[in-house]
C-alpha cells in the first residue's frame, strides 16, 4: 500500500496483525520517519509516548503508533528480523508448532506472506512524504502523557504478601 502523509505533521496510526502465526517488524528505510509507541493491545502505556526504532507485531497484537516523516519523498517500510530477535520476544513460527504438526505446517518459510525472512517480502508499504501548501510551522515533539492503568491491569510487583 501507499499512503500519503505531510512532511514534520504527527499521524496515528492504528494497526493490527490478523495473522495466527506470522509476526511482522518494519522500519524506516532511510530513517526519516519516526515511532511513538502510545497504546498496545488498545491499552495505553502508562508513560507515553515511547520512541521506538521499528514497528512489531505478533499474531493478534495491535499498536497505536504515532509516526512522523521529516523528508519530502518516497519512504518504504521495510520489513526487519527483529521480530523473531529474543530480546523484542523471539516469536519464531518456526519453533512454535510441535514436531508433530501436520506438514503443511512444518515449512513456515514457503507460507504466502511469509515476513520471517525480510528478502521475500522486504517492502511493507511506501510513504508518500509532501509538503502542504501554507504549511506553518512543524508538528513539535509529543507531549509525554500519563494514564491511569485500569482497575483489571493492577500492578502486583511491589504487593506484599
Amino acid at each position: 500500500p501507499e499512503v500519503t502523509m505531510e512532511v514534520d505533521k504527527w499521524y496515528r496510526w492504528r494497526m493490527a496483525l490478523s495473522s495466527v502465526r506470522e509476526s511482522i517488524s518494519f522500519l524506516s528505510q532511510s530513517g526519516a520517519c519516526e515511532f511513538q509507541l502510545l497504546a498496545k493491545d488498545g491499552i495505553y502505556l502508562t508513560d507515553a509516548p515511547r520512541t521506538v526504532p521499528a514497528i512489531i507485531l505478533s499474531p493478534g497484537n495491535k499498536a497505536d503508533v504515532a509516526v512522523r516523516c521529516s523528508k519530502v519523498g518516497q519512504e518504504y517500510m521495510n520489513a526487519t528480523d527483529l521480530a523473531f530477535d529474543p530480546k523484542f520476544g523471539g516469536f519464531n513460527p518456526e519453533t512454535q508448532f510441535a514436531q508433530d504438526s501436520p506438514p503443511k505446517y512444518q515449512d513456515v518459510y514457503t507460507s504466502v506472506g511469509n515476513f520471517h525472512d525480510p528478502e521475500l517480502q522486504p517492502i511493507v508499504m511506501v510513504i508518500d512524504v509532501v509538503s502542504a501548501p501554507g504549511t506553518e510551522e512543524p508538528d513539535g515533539d509529543l507531549e509525554p502523557f500519563t494514564v491511569p492503568t485500569p482497575c483489571y491491569l493492577v500492578d502486583l510487583r511491589e504487593l506484599n504478601e
